[in-house]
């Protein structure tokens, strides 16, 4: 699949339009950790760099340096975007002259084309001295590597999992039966439904309960039950489907999405073959 069929699939908006040429984001790391920001075209060829890395100099979160040959016309059509502000200061260095900028992470998922991972530890002791290991695949879509991550973790029999994207935002986390989703800057787990039956008893006859800050879900049989108790109403609903369930727990979903793109659960992902799928690293 090409660039331009991934931008349409998923739904993925140009940043701006400039020189007629309709310019996507692309997102990466430095080395040191800072993020990296760059403009390309619908066919994927690289227009301009947005940012460049100058680590001698401090930013704040949510900061950038700007690259110096990014001509004026350009960046004021980037400063005129939701995402991108200006922060006001320059730096000098070595021959150059590099502006700061803000940038609202949030946003950036409108305009941005995302690949999501699966990293995963085989033991206990494995992740306690982050001995990690990854799924070599990478997806275009966090559906695709969540039922993906799900198969492999329950096939072979690992301890924990995670699915983040390709700067270390996570998504996803799994533990034995626990299963942690990250939405919206929320936190939704899946429980047992041994689990959702206490709370719900202890909420009825009052008994004195720690703040819960958490939305969560049990799986039950054919259908699944959500709830909500962050007003100490403690909603319950059901649901027949777990895409249903996420969607009303995070509540500012948008026709299901996480990342900014579409979530289907009812669709199956064919399986390559697992002999392939993994590669390790210690972090």
């Amino acid at each position: 699949m090409n660039f331009e069929e991934l931008f349409n699939k998923y739904e993925v908006k140009p940043i701006v339009n400039y020189d007629n040429l309709d310019l996507y984001l692309i997102m990466s790391k430095y080395m040191n950790g800072r993020i990296y920001l760059g403009l390309i075209e619908k066919n994927g060829e690289l227009y301009a760099d947005i940012t460049v890395n100058i680590p001698s100099y401090f930013l704040d979160y949510g900061e950038i340096f700007l690259n110096g040959d990014l001509e004026d016309k350009l960046k004021n059509k980037l400063f005129n975007t939701p995402v991108f502000k200006k922060e006001g200061s320059k730096i000098k260095f070595n021959y150059g002259t590099y502006e700061r900028a803000c940038y609202n992470r949030k946003l950036l998922k409108d305009y941005m084309y995302t690949e999501y991972t699966i990293k995963y530890w085989k033991t206990e002791k494995d992740r306690d001295e982050r001995n990690t290991n990854w799924v070599k695949k990478k997806f275009n879509s966090f559906e695709d590597a969540l039922q993906r991550g799900r198969k492999l973790f329950n096939r072979n029999n690992w301890f924990s999992m995670e699915i983040g994207d390709q700067i270390n935002n996570i998504y996803f986390y799994k533990e034995n039966a626990f299963e942690e989703f990250y939405i919206n800057d929320l936190s939704i787990v899946k429980e047992n439904k041994d689990y959702l039956n206490k709370y719900v008893d202890d909420w009825i006859n009052k008994k004195e309960m720690p703040p819960n800050e958490k939305l969560f879900y049990c799986e039950d049989g054919n259908k699944y039950i959500a709830v909500d108790n962050t007003t100490n109403n403690c909603s319950i609903e059901e649901f027949t489907n777990e895409k249903d369930v996420l969607k009303c727990l995070s509540c500012v979903y948008e026709k299901g999405k996480i990342g900014g793109y579409v979530i289907d659960y009812q669709n199956e992902y064919e399986e390559d073959s697992a002999v392939n799928d993994e590669s390790s690293y210690t972090n």
